[in-house]
């Protein structure tokens, strides 16, 4: 899981709460990062002991005074291609049988921009740095037809379920060479998250068993979520020999600045019915949210990455490396969460002095506890990554033949399989809630996606 995960993952668990509250299941899924940087994007997110462009900012700053040169991140952009089968998600209330269920399933095409980032050799043994990041976009829409018929009655209704979810990231670093075999960093990230819900749902029946009985109804829930928040990861990059380097990643907790939520939910229900004095009756509800304040608080936990790679020769490595997260269970820093762990494999070789190919392996599991609430999932992804880079030397000053600028361009491909749990949902006329039944689900989903990066080097 990418550097600053942690933080992405609570926010977002935290949402999920405020939206099942809302009667809103949060179908959008436990969704991680893109890779940020080219050799991340080659080679699923291998890059802790071996970075050196302005990526560095997010997997390890210390990799920021790797080299004298200046770096220009210029374009990295994701095309990403999400499928997702939850089964049998949602149960009819209120129908004689209980086992009418609804099958929900999604395709969808994101497009990003993910990396816009700049380093800056100070001088000698010395860089700064700083990006712009987009780590994480989704966007789902569902629609569930849910008519039945039976001796009881009969029921036509639909339910519609929108939302989505962007991270947006601002960083800057510092990167110090202390020796020709020791380089230190450290970056501070400045976090905003949107995430946006919305459930319909309409319905009309007819009572068989009570004659001329009829009814109509129909209930929307919005939600609208925006944090602010920061964090502060300080990193290491240590050449042991001149074939393998350390690398070390350490990240705080996530301190929360800003939040605010808004939304509502109105339910209004039509009864016709002929033995009733009035001749039926009328419900409505609404019930409004609005909320914003300036608060401290901690989210997310401390987490640490340790990685090693060998470079048997310039612009080949093999590197893997182990990620782990601090579980927590208080209350003050959000919802409740596992201790997580992570790993990743891979490497470049150079075929030659103006290109590398790439790939690797990744994990990317989930940090969400034991189910206990519909519409949160816990889903743990597996993929594997490849692609290549290339690098176009340009001659600026041609009489001495100096190579004073390289252009850079990077394309890659990624594959993840999400496999996962939830509870089942229930959809009433008021809403949906969890199932009582507590029915757990397996799911499946997967990712299809494309990166395309160009940067410049001088």
């Amino acid at each position: 899981m990418e550097a600053s995960t942690v933080l992405n993952r609570r926010w977002a668990a935290s949402a999920l709460v405020v939206l099942a509250l809302t009667g809103s299941p949060a179908f959008a899924g436990n969704i991680h990062s893109f890779f940020l940087g080219d050799v991340a994007a080659m080679t699923g997110g291998t890059v802790t002991a071996v970075s050196d462009d302005g990526s560095s900012l997010w997997y390890n700053p210390a990799g920021l005074a790797t080299t004298d040169r200046d770096t220009l991140d210029v374009v990295g952009n994701v095309y990403m291609l999400r499928l997702r089968d939850w089964g049998k998600i949602m149960r009819v209330d209120g129908t004689p049988n209980p086992d009418v269920l609804i099958d929900a399933n999604s395709t969808e095409v994101v497009v990003a921009p993910s990396t816009l980032a700049y380093g800056r050799n100070l001088g000698p043994g010395l860089s700064m740095g700083f990006g712009l990041f987009t780590p994480e976009v989704d966007t789902y829409a569902l629609r569930l037809p849910l008519s039945f018929t039976d001796d009881a009655r009969e029921v036509n209704a639909e339910a519609t379920f929108e939302g989505s979810l962007t991270t947006y990231a601002g960083m800057f670093g510092i990167g110090y060479r202390v020796s020709p075999t020791l380089r230190l960093g450290a970056s501070l990230g400045i976090y905003l998250q949107t995430i946006t819900s919305e459930m319909r749902l309409f319905f009309d029946f007819t009572r068989f068993d009570v004659a001329d009985t009829r009814g109509l109804g129909a209930s929307e829930d919005r939600l609208s979520l925006t944090r602010l928040g920061m964090n502060l990861q300080v990193g290491v990059q240590l050449d042991v020999s001149d074939e393998l380097t350390l690398g070390f990643v350490l990240r705080t907790p996530a301190v929360q600045i800003f939040e605010s939520i808004s939304g509502g939910k109105i339910v209004i229900n039509q009864l016709e019915d002929p033995t009733l004095p009035t001749g039926g009756a009328r419900t409505a509800l609404f019930n409004p949210i609005d909320s914003s304040r300036l608060e401290l608080g901690l989210y997310a936990s401390v987490s640490g990455t340790a990685a090693i790679a060998w470079r048997p020769a310039p612009g080949t490595y093999f590197g893997a490396e182990l990620e782990l997260t601090a579980g927590s269970s208080d209350p003050s820093i959000g919802a409740e969460r596992d201790f997580l762990w992570n790993a990743r494999i891979g490497g470049t070789y150079a075929l030659s002095k103006s290109m590398r190919l790439g790939a690797g392996l990744f994990t990317d599991r989930s940090a969400v506890p034991t189910l206990t609430e519909g519409g949160v999932d816990q889903t743990h992804y597996y993929g594997v990554a490849a692609g290549f880079h290339t690098e176009t030397p340009i001659n600026v000053r041609e009489s001495d033949g100096a190579e004073t600028l390289v252009f850079t361009s990077t394309f890659g491909v990624r594959y993840a399989l999400g496999v996962g749990t939830a509870l089942r949902a229930e959809l009433r006329p008021d809403g949906v809630v969890t199932d009582p039944l507590m029915a757990e689900l397996d799911l499946l989903f997967h990712e299809i996606s494309l990166h395309v990066g160009s940067g410049l080097r001088f």
